[in-house]
């Protein structure tokens, strides 16, 4: 009877908002169900709903006196989306972190998109959006930054940055501070914590964002490599570590987001004062992980230091300490502030640590204002001309903050606009001109555009275009290499099986000439990488840069392997080898300088397989290898 209670309130959701009367009456089954009984049953039917599976659902319906059926797929059916919405709603006012957690995965599955159908249940996502805003503490707010790039859908995340714009207003801080303030330790000391399981001790450490190693310690001391067996045998023990394990699962997608939020931060000009930065960086139980391989700049009574956070103490570029005082204030530090020497004396600094940082900091790509932009004043043709696939280029707008909208060939479809991003230090506005690049049947089932092309990009204060050179270097050199992530990561040059699908001569063009044309800022960066790698590759012997080109003299063929795109030219007489990225298996031992950049992986991979092209088997490769 109490879950039929339970259920028949839940299946009385109505509308976007639980109503008074909703609320009175989830009030009520707290009192008559019992307070922690709800809530452990609404954590059980939650938790069913967040590893739901996609399934197959018959649909019939009559039309011209006949009766049609077809196969749609869903997560969630229409009643049971009700009912999840309203097992939500009911969850308002527990704040403990399995609820917090649950909801937050739940509505990040329930916006995943489904082919043909659009999100998985819109209403659900609503409806946990709406717990999420009513909850205060660093748990739903440390999961509402995850959302904001985890969430790809313009309005939903339009409400997650609206929640924490609100959560910060209320705080009395900026929404930058917000962030860096509620993310959760999960109990972590510099990343690592043990929990003891009667005399065996489980020892977790983060490796790096998405990486956490686990091992058991028996004890006598030793490690031991399994989870040991009493573990799952005693009830309270095997609860705990299911605990432990969806805590670590919540971790690391706390983690990736953080990760994601300190990367775009090297957009804004912020100044901390240096306790802020210990506190919420260094120190930070969760947070130092990242923090400790960044490089910062320390400023004490106007002079300036660059200096890593290393063994506990503040060490500039050749280990030497830096003194602090009450006064020091701490800026994130970028490249483009320093010379072409600090830039590459901080680079060997960081390989003789063996740090590899958790984004680009000592190999970020930076673009400096050029003569062409100088001319044109107001604005920049360095990333025009480009075809982009455009729902990949709208996802990684939306994962760095920019406003875009899906254009189509549909009654009131947009054929060009203005993507355009904010920031919270400045007033200037960055603006870059998406348009249509053809005519014909560039779209999908639902009209929208499958390719577009890029043009102008820009600065507006207002509604007026500024001159280039007023825009803070930074910020300039920030939003050129956003616009050339955009380009680098969606342009059909990318594509190894494109070459023959361009629907016009100058779009078979353009392949070719981005696959293995000049290198963009993140393709000179992979290759300045690879200059310094080769030596310690396996297959050192075999390979060496050439322009544009990594060379792998192979069994069969000498490759050429673009920077930029990763598509490989066979030489003699520069044959094309179509590899797609799925047919890539091997992958390198090698660490890398940062994280993040998978097509440098992608080079790497192409590179071990192709150096021993002899023992390749996928049919589809060999057939081109031996003509």
């Amino acid at each position: 009877i109490p879950h039929h209670q339970l259920m028949n309130h839940a299946a009385s959701a109505a509308g976007g908002k639980p109503t008074q009367k909703f609320e009175r009456a989830s009030t009520a089954l707290k009192t008559d169900l019992g307070k922690e009984w709800l809530r452990t049953t609404l954590q059980d039917y939650l938790g069913h709903a967040v590893t739901a599976k996609v399934v197959e659902v018959e649909v019939a319906q009559s039309w011209g006196g006949q009766r049609h059926t077809w196969v749609d797929e869903t997560v969630f059916t229409k009643s049971n989306t009700i009912l999840l919405k309203g097992l939500v709603w009911m969850a308002v006012g527990y704040r403990d972190a399995k609820t917090v957690n649950l909801i937050a995965d739940l509505c990040e599955k329930s916006m995943r998109k489904i082919p043909g159908v659009g999100p998985a249940a819109q209403a659900v996502a609503n409806a946990c959006l709406h717990y999420l805003e009513g909850t205060p503490g660093a748990e739903a707010t440390a999961r509402l930054a995850r959302l904001a790039t985890a969430i790809k859908q313009k309005s939903v995340q339009k409400r997650v940055a609206d929640i924490v714009i609100q959560k910060a207003e209320a705080a009395g801080i900026t929404t930058l501070q917000l962030q860096e303030r509620v993310v959760p330790t999960y109990g972590l000391d510099a990343g690592e914590k043990s929990v003891a399981f009667d005399d065996y001790t489980l020892q977790i450490k983060v490796e790096g964002p998405g990486k956490i190693s686990q091992s058991w310690i028996k004890p006598d001391g030793s490690a031991q490599k399994s989870k040991p067996k009493f573990v799952g045998e005693k009830a309270a023990l095997k609860a705990k570590f299911d605990t432990l394990k969806a805590e670590m699962t919540n971790l690391k997608k706390v983690l990736m987001a953080q990760r994601d939020r300190i990367d775009l931060m090297f957009a804004e000009d912020l100044e901390w004062p240096l306790e802020e930065v210990m506190q919420y960086y260094l120190t930070h139980g969760l947070i130092s992980t990242l923090a400790t391989r960044l490089i910062w700049s320390l400023n004490t009574k106007g002079h300036r230091t660059a200096a890593l956070f290393h063994s506990g103490a503040w060490q500039d570029v050749n280990g030497a300490p830096v003194e602090t005082d009450d006064t020091t204030t701490v800026r994130m530090w970028h490249p483009v502030d320093h010379d072409t020497t600090a830039l590459m004396t901080w680079r060997e600094r960081m390989t003789a640590l063996e740090i590899s940082q958790p984004c680009k900091q000592a190999y970020r790509e930076i673009y400096l204002l050029t003569d062409a932009e100088r001319i044109t004043e107001v604005y920049s043709n360095r990333m025009a001309a480009h075809i982009l696939k455009q729902h990949q280029m709208s996802t990684l707008m939306a994962m760095r903050g920019w406003r875009y909208q899906l254009m189509g060939a549909y009654d009131d479809g947009l054929d060009d606009q203005w993507a355009h991003k904010t920031f919270v230090t400045c007033d200037l506005q960055a603006e870059y001109l998406i348009h249509t690049n053809w005519e014909g049947e560039n779209y999908n089932d639902a009209g929208i555009y499958t390719y577009v092309g890029t043009d102008q990009l820009r600065f507006t204060r207002g509604d007026e275009p500024v001159a280039l050179e007023t825009v803070p270097t930074r910020l300039l050199s920030e939003t050129m290499r956003e616009a050339d992530l955009f380009v680098g990561m969606a342009s059909v040059g990318n594509d190894p099986s494109w070459l023959d699908q361009g629907p016009t001569p100058a779009a078979r063009t353009y392949w070719h000439d981005y696959s293995f044309g000049v290198l963009g800022g993140f393709a000179q960066t992979r290759k300045e990488v690879l200059e310094t790698l080769i030596p310690r590759l396996k297959f050192w012997d075999v390979a060496h840069i050439d322009g544009k080109f990594l060379i792998v003299d192979g069994k069969l063929n000498t490759y050429k392997i673009h920077f930029g795109s990763s598509n490989i030219l066979m030489a003699p007489g520069d044959r094309y080898l179509c590899i797609v990225p799925r047919n890539v298996t091997k992958t390198t031992a090698v660490s890398l300088p940062f994280e993040g950049d998978n097509r440098l992986s992608v080079i790497l991979s192409k590179a071990l397989m192709l150096a021993d092209d002899d023992k390749i088997t996928a049919r589809d490769i060999v057939g081109q290898l031996h003509h």
